[in-house]
């Protein structure tokens, strides 16, 4: 008989063939009454009838048919005029904060001639960090097959436009960040981008391409060339001017010992706002900043800051999340399980949160 802990484990693959080949692990392990089957075609994984309703919002992804409903309408348009835009970008920004979205939303944009606002929708989608793009997707749960398919649809068809090439390029260096790695070099060979750190030191020293996006140059700097280097590029894309209306601007400032004092007081400064904050963007920046070492010693240079061990600081965040973030939930219950924190009663949590 499988545990309760690896029925739980199982709800959080978002691919449906993972779930298959996860499920298919118990098949036919038992043929008690009391159970009835996952709807994942051909396993047969048993759960208490009793919560096959509250149970079955949670294993069925979210739809991505209104979505590609909308891809579709916005690819077959031959000709439409720029004051008819305005119902299909409002479709579409029904499903905003997903980088999908963002690609589409520019693309229709070429398609009216207003290239500018198209270039500019990038531009502000290579403004944060690439993981707050994960943070504000409604499209969680699809099949990523799906969403890799339609992802490299459209950087073909922004290639084939008549978009800034270099703002493309730059939008190609910041997906390098990207974790898999079947996706990344797809990718590569779509926009046919030239990956080698020399090519792209002489692209990032461009004021308008290159300093301007520091989200799209520095991880490739600071993966790729010296601290030195990459230290003079946080100077000189004036990083410091930024910090205070965008906190996700700290993370350029992991894995550095060779802060100013005035730097140090800074970041001190916007770090005590971000610790303030509960949204699950904010926390996911402070919780990476505070797992570098060298950050913490700039913290511990300007006061003694009241912090506890981190994994404790982690376990009450995601704890307290569990009842206040319910649309979240299951990322938090897989973060404390990740955490060693294993425990039925978050099980049941999920549970009340669907009745509810």
């Amino acid at each position: 008989m499988f545990s309760q802990l690896d029925l739980v484990l199982g709800l959080f693959l978002e691919d449906r063939n993972e779930r298959e080949r996860y499920y298919s692990c118990y098949k036919n392990k038992t043929s008690s009454a009391d159970y009835f089957n996952l709807p994942v075609k051909g396993v047969d994984v048993p759960i208490p009838k009793n919560i096959k309703r509250i149970l079955s919002p949670i294993l069925n992804p979210y739809s991505f048919n209104s979505f590609k409903k909308i891809y579709n309408e916005v690819i077959q348009l031959e000709q439409i005029s720029p004051d008819k835009t305005y119902p299909i970008i409002k479709k579409i920004r029904n499903h905003s904060g997903h980088i999908l979205t963002t690609l589409l939303e520019s693309y229709l944009y070429l398609k009216v001639g207003n290239t500018a606002r198209a270039e500019n929708i990038l531009s502000d989608m290579m403004g944060h960090d690439l993981l707050y793009h994960t943070f504000n997707s409604p499209l969680k749960e699809v099949d990523q097959k799906q969403v890799h398919l339609l992802f490299l649809d459209l950087l073909k068809r922004l290639k084939e436009s008549s978009i800034n090439k270099k703002i493309l390029e730059n939008v190609g260096i910041y997906f390098l960040e990207m974790t898999d790695e079947r996706l990344k070099n797809q990718m590569i060979s779509t926009l046919d981008l030239n990956t080698q750190m020399s090519s792209l030191r002489k692209k990032y020293q461009s004021f308008f391409y290159g300093y301007a996006y520091p989200f799209v140059w520095a991880p490739q700097i600071y993966e790729n060339g010296s601290r030195e280097e990459y230290y003079k590029f946080i100077k000189t894309s004036d990083i410091e001017k930024q910090i205070n209306s965008k906190p996700d601007y700290l993370l350029f400032y992991r894995s550095l010992d060779n802060i100013s004092e005035k730097e140090s007081s800074l970041i001190f400064k916007v770090f005590k706002i971000l610790q303030g904050r509960s949204d699950l963007y904010s926390k996911s920046i402070y919780f990476r900043l505070r797992a570098d070492d060298q950050f913490n010693r700039i913290l511990l240079s300007q006061s003694k800051l009241k912090t506890g061990l981190l994994i404790n600081e982690l376990r009450r965040f995601y704890l307290s999340q569990l009842k206040s973030d319910p649309k979240n939930i299951k990322f938090y219950l897989l973060q404390l399980m990740m955490l060693g924190d294993i425990n039925a009663s978050y099980f049941f949590e999920l549970v009340r949160n669907e009745r509810n």
